[in-house]
């Protein structure tokens, strides 16, 4: 397991927990501890077993992206990217979306944020609010959804 050919994170499955220190991140898990019994009759948990693996390859943590906007919407900064001079229902818009991406909803549905900024029924499309290319570079769509543009 210390081969690189192994990657790193696996987990070995023993009938007991040897209480093994592996190399690379490997670890041992007593196949009991990952059943369950249901109906009278023991399974697998496979949702813990994948708990477990995801946890372990999960991606380092990135420093978090500071996005934030005039409180009348007319600014709005994504890292040290600005879009200045955002005027009239574009504003709710950019407060519509900078609020969700807060929120944690960070890919709203399209007709949802276009109702929520005010936009009448039909308007599904940025290029139905605006022909300025900056705004492009801070907001795009795609499969029926919306988002703030992060990287650039």
């Amino acid at each position: 397991m210390s081969d690189p050919a192994f990657g790193t994170g696996g987990v070995v499955l023993a009938l007991k927990d040897p209480k093994l220190a592996l190399p690379n991140g490997h670890q041992v898990r007593a196949v009991a501890d990952l059943l369950v019994v249901e109906d009278g009759v023991e399974q697998f948990d496979l949702p813990v077993l994948e708990r477990i693996l995801v946890s372990r390859h999960a991606a380092p943590e990135l420093a978090e992206l500071v996005i934030e906007c005039a409180p009348d919407g007319s600014w709005l900064r994504v890292g040290d990217r600005e879009l200045r001079n955002i005027r009239g229902q574009q504003q709710d818009f950019v407060l519509t979306m900078v609020d969700a991406y807060k929120k944690g909803n960070r890919r709203p549905k399209v007709e949802w944020a276009f109702r929520v900024a005010g936009y009448g029924e039909g308007t599904y499309d940025l290029r139905h609010i605006t022909r300025r290319k900056e705004f492009f570079d801070f907001f795009a769509q795609g499969g029926g959804e919306c988002w703030i543009v992060t990287e650039h």
